[in-house]
């Protein structure tokens, strides 16, 4: 049989089809950049680049920015942009390298051309399901994305080459840097490298040491500017236990996270297995149904991969957690899916390009790993469901089946390896219309509501709620003695409203509903000149109230208003918990010092 001489993602319809749906998103996200305030994340993220100083121990990285003279000020719609520009950046600079370490290995990917290549790829961005605005997961993703990227460059020479090693050491700054943004990720993609060069079975001792030793030295600039930032290692070791204990008052600890991964992914997990159930049995039958036809596999893997996907549709749509939406679970499946299954497949026929007829499938495949591992360790570490949290890290496994795929249609499995790209096409698409447009994270109305300028916000569109809530929240605290830049605790997680309205938030960015003892720790350390307004969601409770020593609540303050809140429907979507039907201000009974 012979194989078609265009890959199934190269051919001219297949092309634009994928062109105008990456065309549609993108621009549905720059269109919408200035549309709707989220008071959760984006305020957090928005108060951590404004206000670095006060950002998390946890992620140091913001601090950088405290270097800056003058200081550098984002509002929503920067970070916004930032966020879209920094992704697509990352996602083309991953794509491009792999490309260019794999046309020389697998014949399919030199045929299918770069540009096919990266609209496959670029299927798995834009799918973030939270903040729209950039933050520490987008920065894991740019330096994790860039490490890589740099190794794949470094593949493409010996290994004690001068620039391979200028590549490596490219590959262990990045690395380096992502120690001071999320330590557990770091460390997750440092030991699946570790695992990638072992399983390089003709990399001897020598080599071995020149990949060691370029990835360390680039991993100790990076801890090198991070010293020099901090004004030396005293400081820098001090703000890091401060990071392991916040870390611990949050309950980030690994036994409380993997409960959040098995409980919260239930639903995945049930999916999964009646997707890979039913698969499985179409599979045997059609293997036994069109037994002596040289192109049984195609067609049965089609009808296996076709009949799963329409369990899975089912299944995701009857049986999923409350806030996690069945487009998660349907592209979370498909992906576990399809990634193993692909590249096994991949593996089983390929053979080495006849420029390196020595190759072996190990030197080819162990790289590819890394794909594999990538979106796992850019999560490790959040208290968050993986299937809530994949799709803002899923471009390295497009990667991998943008490969596996192109290989799949030369080995003959043609009708396999379109079905799988036309599945993946349209479960990202439902994800992005779901998650962009009709339910936008953090947002009480689909993103074609958002409509309405407010003074309080020049730039942004909001809703008619929000515009209600944003502007008496402002009316009420002027009338209260608030001025720009006063400081606000605004409890039960609403940091939006504070950067809304020109306050600052002393402490941390943010105050969680059901951590009373991080809430303190931050208070604790705020060095309050003067009471701090309060914003609530819920009723103050008896823990946090105990461990307050700041200042005294309720004696020294007085309730200004009650505001309804909009948000508590999203806010009990995406986070449970009690519902917060009104936003209470509170102000201090002791006007603040005029003279401060």
């Amino acid at each position: 049989m012979n194989p078609p001489s265009t890959p199934f993602a190269g051919r001219r319809g297949v092309v634009a089809v994928l062109a105008l749906g990456f065309a549609a998103k993108l621009a549905i996200v720059l269109l919408g950049a200035n549309r709707g305030l989220d008071i959760g994340d984006d305020g957090v993220f928005l108060l951590a680049l404004n206000d670095p100083l006060r950002s998390p121990p946890l992620f140091e990285f913001y601090k950088l920015l405290a270097h800056f003279d003058p200081p550098l000020r984002f509002g929503l719609v920067e970070i916004r942009l930032l966020r879209v520009v920094a992704e697509l950046g990352a996602t083309l600079a991953l794509a491009r390298a792999v490309f260019v370490w794999a046309r020389s290995r697998f014949a399919a990917v030199a045929e299918l051309g770069f540009g096919p290549f990266a609209l496959v790829v670029l299927l798995g961005a834009l799918l973030g399901v939270g903040a729209r605005g950039f933050g520490y997961n987008d920065m894991t993703n740019v330096a994790t994305y860039l490490a890589v990227a740099c190794l794949f460059r470094a593949l493409d020479d010996p290994p004690e080459s001068a620039r391979a090693r200028s590549w490596l050491g490219l590959a262990g700054f990045a690395l380096g840097f992502q120690l001071f943004v999320k330590f557990p990720a770091a460390v997750a993609l440092l030991l699946a490298a570790l695992v990638v060069v072992e399983m390089s079975p003709r990399i001897g001792l020598g080599a071995r040491l020149a990949i060691a030793s370029s990835i360390a030295a680039g991993v100790a600039a990076a801890v090198a500017l991070f010293v020099l930032s901090n004004g030396g290692i005293a400081p820098l070791v001090a703000k890091w236990q401060d990071a392991r204990e916040l870390n611990r008052l949050a309950g980030y600890g690994v036994r409380q996270i993997l409960a959040v991964y098995w409980r919260n992914d239930w639903a995945s997990h049930v999916n999964g297995l009646r997707l890979w159930a039913s698969a499985a049995a179409v599979l045997a039958i059609g293997l036994w149904l069109l037994r002596g036809r040289r192109d049984r596999l195609d067609r049965a893997l089609t009808a296996a991969l076709a009949a799963g996907a329409l369990v899975l549709a089912w299944g995701a749509w009857t049986f999923h957690a409350v806030n996690v939406h069945p487009t998660l679970i349907a592209l979370f499946c498909l992906l576990v899916l399809l990634v193993p299954v692909a590249g096994v497949l991949a593996l089983r026929g390929w053979r080495p390009a006849a420029a390196r007829p020595a190759e072996r499938r190990s030197e080819v495949f162990a790289p590819l790993l890394l794909h594999a591992a990538l979106p796992f360790a850019a999560i490790a570490g959040t208290n968050v469901a993986l299937t809530l949290k994949l799709p803002a890290h899923a471009a390295p496994l497009f990667v991998l089946l943008a490969i596996a795929t192109a290989q799949l249609e030369r080995d003959g499995l043609r009708r396999f390896a379109a079905l799988a790209i036309g599945l993946l096409a349209v479960a990202t698409s439902a994800v992005f219309v779901e998650h962009q447009v009709l339910r936008p994270y953090g947002l009480p109305s689909p993103l074609y509501e958002q409509v309405y300028e407010t003074p309080v916000m020049p730039g942004l569109r909001v809703d008619a709620p929000t515009k209600k809530l944003v502007e008496e929240l402002a009316a009420r605290l002027a009338e209260s003695g608030f001025r720009r830049g006063d400081p606000i605790v605004a409890f039960d997680f609403m940091p939006g409203l504070v950067w809304a309205v020109g306050g600052r938030s002393p402490g941390l960015p943010f105050y969680d509903t059901d951590k009373p003892e991080q809430n303190c720790w931050a208070i604790a350390r705020a060095d309050l000149r003067d009471p701090p307004f309060l914003l609530f969601g819920l009723d103050m409770s008896v823990e946090q109230h105990a461990c307050i020593h700041a200042f005294a609540f309720p004696q020294d303050y007085r309730l200004v208003a009650a505001l309804q809140n909009p948000y508590e429907a999203p806010i009990r979507y995406f986070f449970g918990g009690q519902p917060m039907a009104f936003v209470r201000l509170f102000a201090p009974r002791r006007p603040p010092d005029p003279d401060r």
